[in-house]
């Protein structure tokens, strides 16, 4: 299983081999943890705004919610906005549908599905811990790599940067509960540095007579080494192949997406000496305050939802989308287990 990560919606590899998580953490991803966190039953996905006025209108009693340039449109009861969802009348949302369209979450959620992803989860801050859980057992289960993916800004053309840091939090988190080795780059080098031999793998997919430059000793010596690179540096290549040609069977390492979002998360999270995988609300706040979508919640005055999205593993539901009936709906995984495929 690798784990990777997507810039884009539009640079996810492989789409129908990959269990997505789609990220929006300001802020649509975080909204609809909200939703389900507050009890409603279900989310249908728009793809613009008359199609979630046409959904309220044939589901009947129907939460209209979204928005459009970061405000919510004209009829809507709710933005875009966690806060306003939690601090909502609990008796207002339990049991309920909602219709809800953004300008990338959203969108990012039914280009997926349209491409042909067998399983998309959505992932934020809130349910770190709970989506990567749920993300490396259905692809495990399915045969599956794990992608995380940044809904980015402006319709999905534009990366995003408080996208990115989050899918660094979940990448960490993914690589944790999949036991691969955590420790950085750097510690590898160093390890390679110190070594007396640092031709100790063979990183192409052919192999190297090395008869052709040394005695048989030294071959013997050369060979032994790769044997046991693969568990003397266990953080290596998903390419790495042993000294008989033959491509490792284990992945071993993320993609360099998912390495850049790591780098980017744990380089906030050290300014605090936070545990990262356990980080600190402040360590995320100091993060995204500086992007442009803190920046861009501040001119809305929506300085309060900055806060909500950066509380950490706080809930352990898992939305998903279900396109087996009409159009696109999501569900908690809590209620009902995710068999899409």
């Amino acid at each position: 299983m690798n784990i990777e990560m997507a810039l884009l919606p539009g640079l996810v590899r492989d789409t129908p081999h990959q269990v997505c998580i789609v990220v929006d953490v300001l802020r649509a991803t975080s909204t609809i943890s909200a939703f389900f966190e507050r009890g409603v039953r279900e989310i249908h996905l728009g793809a613009s705004l008359d199609e979630v006025r046409a959904i309220g209108a044939r589901l009947g009693d129907c939460i209209l919610a979204g928005e459009r340039g970061g405000m919510a449109p004209p009829g809507f009861d709710f933005s875009n906005s966690p806060t306003q969802i939690l601090r909502a009348n609990a008796a207002m949302l339990e049991g309920r549908a909602v219709a809800f369209s953004t300008t990338n979450g959203t969108r990012a959620l039914r280009q997926l599905v349209t491409e042909g992803a067998p399983l998309v989860l959505t992932g934020c801050v809130r349910n770190g811990p709970a989506v990567a859980k749920l993300a490396i057992a259905e692809a495990r289960r399915r045969g599956c790599d794990v992608t995380v993916v940044a809904s980015g800004r402006e319709n999905g053309a534009k990366v995003c940067l408080d996208d990115v840091i989050a899918c660094g939090y979940l990448v960490h988190l993914l690589r944790q509960g999949a036991k691969l080795d955590n420790r950085p780059a750097s510690a590898v080098a160093q390890l390679m540095a110190e070594d007396d031999d640092p031709d100790y793998l063979q990183l192409d997919h052919s192999t190297v007579d090395l008869g052709d430059y040394a005695g048989e000793e030294e071959e013997e010596d050369y060979e032994e080494e790769q044997r046991n690179a693969i568990t003397r540096y266990p953080f290596i290549p998903w390419n790495a192949v042993s000294g008989s040609g033959e491509k490792s069977p284990t992945p071993r390492m993320a993609e360099e997406g998912a390495t850049l979002a790591l780098r980017l998360y744990q380089s906030y999270i050290s300014e605090y000496n936070d545990n990262p995988t356990q980080p600190s609300r402040r360590a995320f706040l100091a993060a995204f305050n500086e992007c442009s979508g803190g920046h861009h919640l501040l001119r809305y005055g929506w300085a309060a939802d900055t806060a909500a999205v950066c509380e950490a593993g706080v809930t352990e539901i898992v939305p998903y989308v279900d396109a087996s009936g009409e159009g696109l709906v999501l569900r908690s995984a809590q209620n009902k287990p995710p068999v899409v495929s």
